[in-house]
């Protein structure tokens, strides 16, 4: 019943406030969607194209924005943590996202030629001045299949693979993102893009907040991401009263319930002779390195389980090339700006079979796997070399390996 009731909320379209139906009224002042379901149909992710130009208000995409001070990353002092491309009635929306692409041409060893493209993004709003920002980072909304079991891999288990100062002297350097304690418990951020959440009922309050204005305890202010130079949005009506919030624990408990219970994305297609050898060969170049196949967790008896996520749930150095850095990369405020959660692998093969119309990495750049291992850099910048060196039949065994997870 807790999963029928938080699949009843994930999918709830809320409303402006006030509203006759005071349940579901609350909705932004700004926002980037009316639901959950909006971004992540089916607890999945919903389908998008990222074509050059005007993206639509209620796109599968957000764009994290902010500026740097002192050294470190703080919200933009207009818009917030992100840019809102909806509004209530009677306020503007912050602005449309409008997208090109930066195109270059990597050749592999064989000689196979490969784009690579590089989003950019420019935020129009009626006064045809663009606002100026010096950091933005694109985010695709992830599947969330599978989500709750990554959340029971013991902290024991992330702080054994771990390596923060290469001690192995591997090149690979993944940490953990260290989150809060309570009492003797330690509480490792794993959610997020950046593994910057620790538990579902924390990513879930962080999305209320930002992606739909809607107040929880954990995010109390009633409205949303509207800044204190957006004083309209600060003023505009909100669905609580004075010192209550618009989604209570409860709401928070039952949606949380509910990404629990989202069973592990299905395989692609069945393991055969091709996708065996790419596994070896995904094993031999180092992908596995970060991508751990095999992760445990606790079943209901108490006894060890085992699941194959492909992530290690650390953070790594992925390099400039990915970094959230907007244009050319000279605004630096810490190596965080390169350090990406290692994204799991299950469901890869369904998300890479939309084709060319494939949305990969953290932005949607790449349009298909070899794309998208062509990016990576920093600590797997051995693992990118080595696959694009090798032999034509033996990329084709790779990816195949990849398309069936």
């Amino acid at each position: 019943m807790d999963f029928v009731l938080g699949r009843a909320l994930f999918e709830r379209l809320w409303v402006q406030a006030p509203s006759s139906t005071k349940a579901a009224d609350g909705l932004g002042p700004l926002s980037n969607a009316r639901a959950c379901a909006t971004c992540h149909a089916g607890g999945g992710q919903t389908a998008m194209t990222l074509e050059p130009g005007e993206l639509p208000a209620v796109a599968a995409l957000i764009l994290r924005v902010g500026e740097v001070r002192d050294g470190r990353l703080a919200p933009h002092p207009l818009l917030g943590e992100q840019v809102q491309t909806s509004a209530v009635a009677g306020l503007a929306a912050e602005g449309r996202l409008v997208l090109s692409y930066d195109g270059r041409t990597v050749a592999l060893a064989d000689g196979t030629e490969i784009e690579l493209r590089r989003p950019r993004f420019v935020i129009a709003n009626d006064s045809g001045v663009p606002l100026a920002i010096n950091w933005l980072s694109p985010r695709l909304a992830p599947d969330l299949h599978g989500i709750g079991l990554l959340e029971r891999i013991p902290f024991e288990r992330l702080a054994e693979l771990a390596d923060p100062d290469d001690l192995d002297g591997d090149g690979i350097s993944g940490a953990v993102v260290m989150g809060t304690y309570e009492e003797t418990d330690i509480h490792p951020g794993r959610f997020g893009w950046k593994a910057n959440e620790r538990d579902l009922e924390r990513q879930t309050a962080a999305a209320f907040h930002v992606d739909l204005g809607l107040s929880t305890s954990l995010r109390p202010e009633p409205w949303g991401d509207c800044t204190p130079a957006q004083e309209l949005c600060r003023h505009a009506p909100h669905g609580a009263a004075a010192g209550e919030v618009e989604i209570s624990d409860e709401a928070v408990a039952l949606i949380a319930a509910y990404l629990r219970d989202l069973p592990a994305p299905r395989p692609a297609a069945p393991s055969g002779d091709a996708t065996r050898h790419g596994a070896r060969l995904f094993a031999e170049i180092g992908c596995g390195a970060c991508h751990t196949e095999r992760q445990p967790i606790a079943d209901a008896a108490g006894k060890t389980a085992w699941i194959a996520p492909y992530t290690d749930l650390l953070v790594h150095d992925l390099g400039d090339g990915l970094a959230d850095l907007a244009d050319d990369g000279s605004v630096s405020p810490a190596v965080e700006a390169r350090e990406w959660r290692t994204a799991p692998l299950w469901g890869l093969g369904r998300r890479a079979a939309k084709g060319h119309a494939a949305t990969l990495l953290h932005d949607g750049r790449a349009r298909s796997i070899l794309e998208a291992i062509l990016w990576h850099d920093g600590e797997a910048a051995a693992a990118r070399r080595a696959a694009a060196a090798l032999p034509a039949t033996d990329r084709a065994a790779l990816i195949a390996f990849l398309e069936s997870l």
